[in-house]
């Protein structure tokens, strides 16, 4: 009887430090995925900060030449409510020449910055990189979550479930 019990004894010992060993790997395989999580956080940060800069810059671009446009047409206006008006009868007058001339001037930089606004782009390709990764990177943080409630041993809410790195 005495043999049985320490029989049970030895495999209760064995059995709890298997459980011991297996709670250690887990812990090494959720700390090692933690760090990896937060490397990648800190990748996508550092990424996402220069991609604002882009996006700031492109904007900034956007509204000089939006402004350029406005300004070149309230000109090419003011210019048309200006035209001589014997300009209709007798265009080869030095007034109706010389207007003329202005006009079209005014008229081709206008034209001219309607193209670059256009070539400029309306959909900034480091806009939509930077919507991607901000979402990339609130995952992320969902799974840096996640990893430290599971550490910890704190329950994971139904609001931060999922993630790159859900536990």
């Amino acid at each position: 009887m005495v043999s049985a019990t320490m029989e049970l004894m030895e495999a209760q010992a064995t059995l709890d430090a298997a459980k011991a060993q297996a709670a250690a790997e887990q812990r090494e395989q959720l700390v090692s995925q933690l760090r990896s999580t937060r490397t990648r956080i800190r990748t996508l940060t550092t990424e996402l900060t220069k991609l604002r800069g882009f996006v700031k810059t492109h904007d900034g671009k956007t509204a000089l030449l939006r402004t350029k446009v406005s300004e070149l047409q309230r000109l090419v206006n003011i210019s048309y409510n200006q035209k001589p008006s014997i300009a209709d009868v007798l265009p080869d007058d030095d007034e109706a020449v010389e207007w003329g001339r202005n006009h079209r001037r005014l008229t081709a930089q206008h034209d001219a910055a309607v193209k670059e606004l256009q070539r400029h782009g309306t959909v900034d390709p480091d806009r939509v990189r930077a919507v991607q990764m901000n979402h990339d990177l609130l995952q992320l943080r969902r799974s840096e979550e996640n990893l430290l409630a599971k550490l910890q041993g704190r329950a994971l809410g139904k609001a931060r479930e999922g993630g790159l790195s859900a536990v």
